[in-house]
């Protein structure tokens, strides 16, 4: 009996097998082993009967390449992964597809370059977690990479299909903050970009076509027909302080992802100015913060808290900020604003990893030059440790370069 007859005769029965030990795992050789045992049954139920053979058959012959080959880039010198690690990406790569099936039009075991980025980005943004909810770690990040990394190999060797290259491994020992910083000249272009993110052309000032397609774009940000946008929904896009508070804040007081999460309005003592993050709201649960912030962030403030009082989505909640749809924000969303908004202000940022949390480490760095003490850029950071507040500052490298010729 062939292998495609076996996985069919056996396939409908996953559901009701019991996942093998770990020594039972270990004690089968290559030739007895049989990749089902390392497949979710829940995956297999999400396919269809045929679907479910072309799965196991082409992760059979990936666990086999791993074997021989998964180490080695030279075929005259073969070197294979060891059985366990095989049997992890195996595993790992069974909870990755079913992400990119449900983002990219159903099953395909042909994944592309462009499914790769996706998914690098989604596990950056920490909008792929645990199953308790929880981020992944900076060391379990890396090993999906490479998991995927292996299976392109694989698809490039006996396939001929497309290499991946990703744009970062990950770092083991960076938790869920992998994250380049943004640079000081940088600060100000984004505040003055953002003053125009996500606004239009003036309505008086298009011509019919222009406004035809504006119209659709209002459509689509505001969520209604497109016959139903009217001049004043053109007029309030224009003056929506939202995302310039949001930035502003954040370049302030380095607003975690999940600050801006919780984000209040009790939390605003504009008269200080000064914003105070309860016990109960902080990322770490740790004990009450207040921050400063300047007077131009607290202008913007109130003028976003004028406008949010006229919004009915926020008619029955305290939240600071809400997407169209009602909800808090999350990572992805929050670092794919802001790499529009650094595009909008022609900064390049191709070969560097943005996310919300550049943002807060360029106020560690931006603030540690300026600042009297490391003390204040501890407390504007809201670490209780100043062991914590050391590894967010880092010198750029052009002034380790200028500091290295004065001493030349």
């Amino acid at each position: 009996m062939n292998r495609t007859e076996t996985s069919e005769l056996t396939i409908s029965k996953m559901s009701n097998r019991k996942p093998p030990t770990a020594a039972a795992k270990n004690s089968q050789t290559d030739a007895s082993f049989d990749v089902r045992e390392l497949i979710r049954a829940e995956t297999i139920d999400e396919l269809g009967p045929r679907q479910a053979i072309d799965f196991v058959s082409e992760l059979s012959d990936w666990y086999r390449w791993m074997r021989k080959q998964g180490i080695s880039r030279d075929e005259w010198q073969l070197e294979g992964h060891s059985r366990s690690t095989a049997n992890n990406y195996v595993q790992r790569l069974c909870r990755i597809l079913p992400e990119l099936w449900n983002e990219f039009r159903g099953y395909t075991m042909q994944i592309s370059p462009e499914m790769g980025d996706w998914y690098l980005e989604q596990l950056r943004d920490d909008e792929i977690r645990k199953e308790n909810g929880q981020p992944y770690a900076g060391s379990s990040k890396k090993k999906q990479v490479c998991t995927l990394l292996s299976f392109f190999r694989f698809r490039s060797s006996q396939r001929n299909g497309k290499e991946w290259e990703p744009a970062t491994l990950f770092q083991a020992d960076a938790g869920t903050r992998v994250a380049d910083p943004i640079k000081r000249d940088e600060r100000s272009l984004i505040r003055e970009a953002v003053l125009e993110y996500k606004t239009v052309k003036r309505y008086n000032n298009c011509t019919p076509e222009e406004r035809d397609r504006i119209k659709g774009e209002l459509a689509q940000r505001l969520g209604k027909p497109k016959e139903e946008v009217t001049k004043s929904d053109w007029e309030d896009v224009n003056r929506c302080w939202m995302w310039p508070s949001i930035i502003m804040v954040t370049l302030d007081i380095g607003a975690r992802p999940v600050e801006i999460e919780r984000a209040s309005t009790e939390w605003l003592k504009l008269s200080a100015p000064e914003i105070e993050i309860p016990k109960d709201d902080a990322a770490k649960n740790d004990q009450t913060w207040t921050n400063t912030i300047t007077e131009r962030t607290a202008k913007v403030l109130r003028r976003w808290l004028q406008q949010r009082n006229s919004l009915p989505k926020y008619d029955d909640t305290d939240a600071l900020w809400l997407t169209r749809e009602g909800n808090p924000y999350s990572p992805g969303p929050l670092g794919r604003n802001l790499r529009n908004i650094m595009d909008e202000a022609g900064i390049d940022h191709s070969d560097r990893n943005i996310s919300w949390y550049s943002l807060r480490y360029s106020l560690a760095t931006s603030l540690a030059k300026e600042a009297d003490s490391h003390e204040e850029v501890r407390k504007q950071m809201r670490h209780k440790r100043p062991e914590s507040t050391m590894r967010y500052i880092h010198p750029p490298d052009e002034d380790v370069r200028n500091h290295l010729r004065r001493i030349a």
